[in-house]
């Protein structure tokens, strides 16, 4: 059943692949294998092929697609990057890019999955959804700044446990390594 449901995602990943992918990406063709076997080496993979490298909300099948396979970029490791990185040679700055670009992606997709809840999100999911989608705010850049200069690491914390993701992701996503 798990093999089968990892085929499913990998094949739907596949029918994801944006037309106008950056080149870095690794090709189409590219065979999805992992000589140890690992579930998480072959999702990382079609991360690395670009399958959730861009998400647009208003189409269901992918915001479905998506948001299903959040659970399992959260399940990723150190160690499941690492692993990818040696069976590769990939550099690990370029893996993880394109694994928080995936993950974002596929939280903005469990958080916009229905819609009917959109207005229930809790405190980290809509400081986040600003982030992922400022397009609703019109202030959005001025909050997003005050959210960096008051983000202390109590709240960090708060954020990635609430949202089951790392604190290194919301550090990336919300960009605090690049106002230091």
């Amino acid at each position: 059943m798990r093999k089968r449901l990892t085929c499913l995602i990998t094949a739907l990943a596949i029918l994801f692949l944006p037309s106008g992918w950056a080149k870095e990406y690794w090709s189409a063709s590219h065979e999805v294998r992992c000589k140890s076997h690992l579930q998480s080496c072959q999702l990382l993979q079609t991360v690395m092929m670009g399958s959730f490298a861009q998400f647009d909300p208003e189409d269901v099948v992918q915001r479905r697609v998506f948001s299903s396979v959040l659970s399992k970029l959260c399940q990723i490791t150190e160690s499941d990057l690492e692993h990818l990185e040696n069976e590769f040679q990939e550099d690990d700055a370029t893996v993880r890019e394109y694994y928080y670009v995936a993950l974002a992606n596929c939280l903005w997709a469990d958080m916009t999955f229905d819609r009917s809840k959109a207005n229930q999100l809790n405190a980290a999911q809509r400081t986040i959804l600003l982030f992922l989608d400022p397009s609703d705010q019109t202030d959005a850049e001025a909050q997003k700044k005050a959210i960096r200069e008051g983000m202390t690491q109590e709240v960090l914390g708060r954020i990635a446990n609430m949202l089951g993701v790392s604190e290194d992701f919301i550090v990336w996503l919300i960009g605090l390594e690049e106002n230091k």
